[in-house]
C-alpha cells in the first residue's frame, strides 16, 4: 500500500485523516481477526482456516484493485487486514506438523518468505511507477490498481499449494480422528516414530 497511497490520495482527493485510515484500517482488521482465529482453527482445522485466509486475501485484492471510491477501498483493506491472521495460523500449523528437529528451520523459512514477499512488493511497485508513460495503458490514475491487483498472482499460487497440504495431526487427534493423524505422521516422520508421536500428542 505504501507505493499506492499517493496515487489513491490524488485520485480520490483524500485528506490526511483519510490517508491514514486507508493505511491503518488493515491493522484494525488483523486485531479483529485475532479475536476469533483461534476458535476457528479449533473448530475447522488449521489447513481449512489457512485456505479460507488465502481466499480472503484474494477478495481483499479484488476489492482494493477495483475500488470505485474511498469507502470501497477501506472495506478491501480491512478484509486484507483480517487475512493477516495467516501469520499466526501458519506459525501454529508449522509448529504442529514440522518434525521437532526441523521446526526451527521451518519457522525461520516462514519468516524469511514474509520478508521476501514485502521486498518483492516494493520492487514491483518501483518498476510499475517507472513504467508509467512507457506502457500506453499504465497511468497515474490506474497504476495503484495494478499494484494492489498484483497480489492475486501470489494468492493463486498460495491457494493452489494450500490445497495439497495435510491437516495438522494434533487437530485430527483432538477430533478423535487418530488414524488420519497417523497417516499424516507417516508423511512427516519415520514409520517407527508414528505411534510414539501419536501418544505424545494424545497426552498433551
Amino acid at each position: 500500500m505504501s507505493g499506492a497511497v499517493r496515487f489513491v490520495s490524488s485520485l480520490f482527493e483524500l485528506d490526511s485523516i483519510q490517508q491514514g485510515t486507508v493505511v491503518g484500517c488493515a491493522l484494525l482488521g488483523v486485531i479483529v481477526a485475532l479475536l476469533f482465529t483461534g476458535t476457528l482453527c479449533d473448530k475447522f482445522g488449521r489447513s481449512r482456516v489457512l485456505l479460507g485466509i488465502g481466499l480472503t486475501y484474494s477478495l481483499s485484492s479484488l476489492l482494493s484493485a477495483t475500488a470505485l471510491n474511498y469507502e470501497m477501498l477501506i472495506v478491501g483493506r480491512f478484509i486484507g487486514g483480517v487475512a493477516f491472521a495467516s501469520i499466526t495460523v501458519s506459525a501454529m500449523y508449522i509448529g504442529e506438523i514440522a518434525p521437532a528437529a526441523q521446526r526451527g528451520k521451518f519457522v525461520s523459512i516462514n519468516q524469511f518468505m514474509i520478508g521476501l514477499g514485502l521486498l518483492l512488493a516494493f520492487i514491483v511497485n518501483y518498476f510499475l511507477v517507472k513504467l508509467i508513460g512507457d506502457i500506453g495503458w499504465l497511468t497515474n490514475d490506474n497504476v495503484w490498481r495494478v499494484m494492489l491487483g498484483a497480489e492475486l498472482i501470489a494468492n493463486a499460487i498460495w491457494v493452489g499449494l494450500l490445497l495439497t497440504i495435510p491437516e495438522s495431526p494434533r487437530w485430527l487427534i483432538k477430533q478423535g480422528r487418530k488414524e488420519e493423524a497417523k497417516a499424516v505422521f507417516n508423511l512427516i516422520a519415520p514409520a517407527d516414530q508414528v505411534e510414539t508421536l501419536s501418544a505424545q500428542v494424545e497426552k498433551a
